[in-house]
């Protein structure tokens, strides 16, 4: 994984074009990092709580918001 994570984060700061833009940058690998660790708990009560969430963004309910984002 930590290869992956390399080149997602050169991927990123490849993108910049300027000193100025570092913060962003840095600030979406982050946030990319995050949703990595929620798509990866192991079975247990953290799975169970993010699959609950999210149950309704299955089948054809409607729903207002995604714990996804």
């Amino acid at each position: 994984m930590a290869v992956d994570d390399g080149a997602a984060l050169a991927v990123v700061l490849n993108k910049i074009r300027s000193e100025d833009e570092l913060k962003f940058a840095i600030d979406v690998f982050q946030a990319s990092m995050v949703n990595a660790m929620i798509w990866q708990f192991a079975d247990g009560p953290e799975q169970r709580a993010r699959d609950e969430a999210m149950r309704l963004e299955v089948g054809d309910r409607l729903f207002q918001g995604s714990p996804n984002q």
